[in-house]
């Protein structure tokens, strides 16, 4: 092969190696942004910023599960309630 022909094979190569990092970079970018997006909007929706904003989580003292529906509790089932700030424990008097 002659000297002319390697370096048009190098230089094409080079060209193909830079067309791929190119593609790649900006497909890697994107993946980036969607990500970003994601885990912001995860955060918007956990827990505590929920709670920030004014709502409260039940659990059964007990077990732990969160009560979801009244149907879910019985006459003198302790409760602990999660706030913003703190916790308060309750227990179920009656359901309504």
């Amino acid at each position: 092969m002659t000297t002319k022909w390697m370096a048009a094979i190098d230089l094409h190569s080079n060209n193909l190696f830079c067309a791929i990092v190119d593609r790649d970079g900006n497909r890697l970018r994107s993946l980036r942004q969607q990500c970003d997006a994601l885990g912001t909007r995860l955060r918007l929706l956990g827990p505590e910023r929920v709670l920030a904003r004014g709502y409260s989580i039940t659990l059964d003292a007990r077990s732990g599960t969160v009560i979801r529906a009244a149907r879910q509790t019985r006459p003198g089932q302790k409760l602990k309630t999660r706030l913003q700030s703190g916790e308060v424990q309750s227990v179920v008097e009656e359901k309504g």
